[in-house]
């Protein structure tokens, strides 16, 4: 059971003692960056600075794919190990740090979807208007493919918890945001994403594949990143084990690996609204597995967003850290991952995630 592997966190959404009378505006930015990561973290985090400052004052697929085998369609980019030919810490920019940082993010982004089952704590940290909120959580992944995971978040206020859940049986993922008194709940049918792709031997180890499938968790945070963001420079680091450095900024253009989801497709122009975060940072960790055998992992580990003040949106910086992945050998009980059905109503954003369909 989940409380078994993550103790003090169990069950659906809990109902904290709401204080705040009315209900919570939600500013533009935040339905921006809502609609850009399916209610995720960094939407989510935005969305409770701005009910804290707009509230009244305040009192007090069903088959692993084989690991390595995605290398096919990256090959033409340049390896990371090949882009740190000048040693750690050396610093690559331009063309070909852009093309490593997306070969990363690829690797990262198998993982994630493809990788082994892996628990961690996230932690998510938001300055803005001179003001500071930080929430945490747990996050659980089966793995394998099956789009199984669960991820909670909650970040307090002074008079009430804002918090976050994701919720996959691998069949559909449920996300639940609570804002003060307010509720808004989404869903995307997984099995009808996997039905549209029609997957087959021949293209489920493809990278595009893979991005159809990264909804939800940290699959989803990455599929986001690199969609949006154009990477300038990056480095080799030694601090806290083997890690590349990534540095980007919003990208003008879309990369020419990109789905033709609405989801992915509405990136670009969400980065020319002038309200997503213009600057961003992330480190990917290479961890070594138990076995010699088996390839690294590469894990996203933290992810700095900077937006700059300008005359209509103030200076913003949100930083999320996944903490170090523990593997789980065991199988994980499936009533982890189920959702227990509220009546509540429920926005259905499948539509938003499928591939086009094919004649």
């Amino acid at each position: 059971m989940w409380t078994r592997i993550i103790p003090g966190i169990a069950g659906n959404m809990g109902q904290p003692n709401c204080r705040i009378p009315g209900l919570v505006r939600i500013a533009t930015l935040a339905a921006l960056l809502l609609c850009a990561t399916l209610n995720g973290w960094f939407g989510h985090a935005i969305s409770v600075v701005r009910a804290m400052q707009e509230g009244p004052p305040r009192r007090a697929p069903s088959a692993a794919m084989p690991r390595g085998s995605q290398t096919a369609e990256i090959d033409g980019v340049a390896s990371p190990s090949e882009a740190n030919h000048e040693g750690k810490d050396a610093v690559t920019s331009g063309i070909n740090a852009h093309q490593v940082a997306q070969r990363l993010l690829l690797l990262a982004l198998r993982d994630a979807v493809w990788g082994p089952a892996v628990l961690c704590d996230v932690r998510q940290t938001v300055w803005m208007d001179g003001q500071q909120w930080t929430g945490v959580g747990k996050y659980v992944r089966a793995g394998e493919g099956t789009g199984k995971l669960k991820f909670q978040l909650q970040m307090p206020g002074r008079t009430t918890a804002h918090a976050l859940l994701q919720i996959s049986d691998g069949q559909r993922l449920h996300t639940i945001e609570q804002l003060s008194k307010t509720n808004r709940h989404v869903i995307v049918d997984l099995e009808a994403v996997r039905e549209r792709l029609h997957l087959t031997k021949q293209n489920i180890d493809s990278p595009m594949t893979t991005l159809y499938l990264a909804i939800g968790g940290q699959a989803e945070s990455i599929r986001t990143i690199y969609g949006q963001y154009h990477f300038v420079a990056l480095r080799l680091s030694d601090e806290g084990g083997q890690a590349w450095v990534l540095e980007g900024r919003l990208a003008d253009s879309p990369p020419p690996l990109l789905p033709l989801a609405q989801v992915d497709q509405q990136l670009i122009l969400l980065g020319q609204s002038g309200a997503m975060p213009n600057r961003l940072r992330l480190r990917i960790r290479e961890i070594a597995r138990r076995s010699e055998s088996e390839l690294p992992l590469y894990w996203l580990d933290t992810v700095e967003w900077e937006r700059t003040k300008s005359e209509h949106q103030p200076e913003l910086r949100l930083v999320t850290e996944w903490g170090d992945p523990h593997f789980l050998e065991d199988r994980i009980d499936d009533a982890v991952f189920e959702y227990h059905a509220t009546k509540s109503a429920f926005d259905d954003h499948t539509a938003r995630y499928l591939p086009p369909p094919t004649e």
